[in-house]
């Protein structure tokens, strides 16, 4: 690509001059009645909305994701306005949405649908059909930050802040890795629910010219309905996590000829992409990438290693930025295969947490980020990533903390006690369980009201209440292993739901 965007709204600007026609985005939720979208009205529609946005009272406006077209719109609007982009998932319970409105101070919510709850109040319902006779002002969005939330390792919403700078620098990464350009047209079947979704979905293949299209959620529970999608819409890009991978290798049936690295590219973004299935996957359907990213570093950095037209299981070289692994101790390691501690340094780094400069200085040393994950290096230098180094639950490449559960049951007065313990899921991977000192009849209605308060998502998969204290080890902390016993060996009063 000639032109080298310089935030994520330039493209759009630019393409609306050269190919104003071209597609920009498919809405093919009913693949039997699609509806395609330009890049120029796109454009027009984005300059209208960001006129709107700019007037609004405070820095920053929320945006409420869904999958369709105007939420996309929205996104645009909002950076193209200047104003920081405040990323919210509605499915998050109310007490985190508030925790993130309280945290930005939060004047104005944009949503593509009504809002019922408390949010409703900061609702601006923008007019969609207007139009700006003159161009928004270009410079505008160099201004605008991104600024994403995750639950953090203190459970309270931990907010991210990405600079456009950083943004670009993340995706101008993928992209040499990847090759995606306005060739590239890529399939979201996911919720669009955070950066993670939207950022590999939407906002990556259209920074460089490529388009979207927006598929059924879980259109790929039927295999024969999901590759006629991939034909009929020229589908050239997919994210896939890992449990789907799963899914398709173990109980999907593949295309009637697997497809090549020139034809379609699939990613599966975490480290729990198993190696024996990516094999599997490349054999009978199509070339799948295993990539690893954070937030923090405003997209995955690192992309596969591909071996004569296949991926192996590593997350790839650094290309473009640099990585180091540490002992406990803090000292380098340089040995092909021992384990340590992952860091990087990148140029799309952070600009730090919300409001939490001390936790931005603990996680980044002159200029190296934490990534708090587990990992080694081969001879050839490819990295594999093991997982998590402290109580952060990846859940479906879904990251939050078990203290986030924790610290919410703590305010009720009728649970004593509570620990939260990460346990194995062959869906997600990795989920958790709630164990309580309380009366046992608590159990029946603490997970409908976890569930309302974090979100089905994020609260755990069940609650076990038990009579007795919560066992405890020397240091006073809860023994995590003597209370995994005291659940599982049947010799407790306990009750799970």
């Amino acid at each position: 690509m000639e032109h080298l965007p310089t935030t994520l709204d330039a493209t759009l600007r630019r393409k609306a001059l050269s190919t104003p026609q071209q597609t920009v985005l498919i809405d093919a939720l009913d693949p039997a009645s699609p509806i395609e979208y330009s890049w120029e009205e796109t454009n027009t529609r984005v300059d209208a909305l960001a006129r709107q946005f700019a007037a609004l009272p405070g820095r920053g406006i929320g945006v409420m994701l869904d999958n369709s077209y105007h939420c996309v719109c929205l996104v645009y609007g909002v950076i193209r306005s200047g104003k920081d982009l405040i990323l919210i998932d509605p499915e998050w319970g109310i007490t985190a949405r508030q925790a993130i409105i309280d945290e930005m101070d939060l004047q104005t919510l944009v949503s593509a649908v009504p809002l019922q709850d408390a949010g409703a109040a900061l609702q601006f319902v923008p007019d969609f059909s207007a139009r700006s006779a003159e161009p928004f002002d270009a410079e505008a969005a160099n201004a605008s930050r991104m600024i994403i939330f995750t639950s953090g390792t203190t459970g309270k919403p931990k907010g991210i802040i990405l600079s456009q700078q950083a943004m670009v620098n993340a995706y101008a990464i993928g992209q040499r890795c990847l090759n995606t350009g306005e060739h590239t047209r890529a399939g979201c079947f996911y919720r669009v629910s955070g950066l993670g979704i939207l950022g590999i979905n939407v906002l990556f293949p259209l920074l460089y010219g490529g388009s979207v299209v927006l598929l059924p959620q879980h259109c790929w529970y039927d295999s024969a309905r999901f590759w006629a999608c991939v034909e009929q819409f020229s589908i050239s890009f997919l994210y896939m996590v890992p449990p789907i991978v799963n899914f398709m290798v173990k109980e999907g049936l593949p295309p009637v000829t697997p497809y090549t690295l020139s034809r379609l590219l699939c990613v599966a973004g975490s480290a729990r992409l198993d190696a024996g299935l990516q094999e599997e996957f490349q054999r009978d359907y199509a070339p799948l990438a295993n990539i690893y990213g954070l937030s923090e570093c405003g997209f995955a950095f690192l992309f596969g290693r591909l071996n004569g037209g296949r991926f192996d299981n590593t997350v790839g070289p650094a290309v473009g930025l640099s990585l180091r692994l540490t002992d406990e101790q803090g000292q380098v390691i340089e040995s092909p295969g021992a384990r340590g501690r992952l860091w990087v340094k990148t140029p799309s780094l952070f600009s730090g947490y919300v409001n939490q400069p001390a936790l931005t200085a603990q996680v980044v040393q002159d200029g190296w980020l934490d990534t708090q994950d587990l990992a080694y290096f081969d001879e050839q230098g490819g990295c594999y990533v093991l997982g998590r180094a402290d109580g952060t639950v990846n859940k479906g490449g879904n990251l939050f903390h078990l203290n986030e559960c924790e610290q919410l049951l703590n305010t009720r007065d009728d649970v004593v006690d509570v620990c939260c313990l990460k346990v194995p899921c062959e869906v997600y991977g990795e989920d958790y369980v709630a164990v309580i000192q309380g009366d046992p009849a608590l159990a029946r209605d603490l997970l409908p009201w976890l569930q309302q308060h974090l979100g089905t998502y994020r609260a755990p998969r069940s609650v076990f209440c038990v009579s007795e204290k919560l066992p405890l080890n020397g240091a006073g902390k809860h023994d995590r292993r003597a209370i995994t016993a005291l659940i599982t060996s049947g010799a407790s009063s306990c009750a799970a739901l």
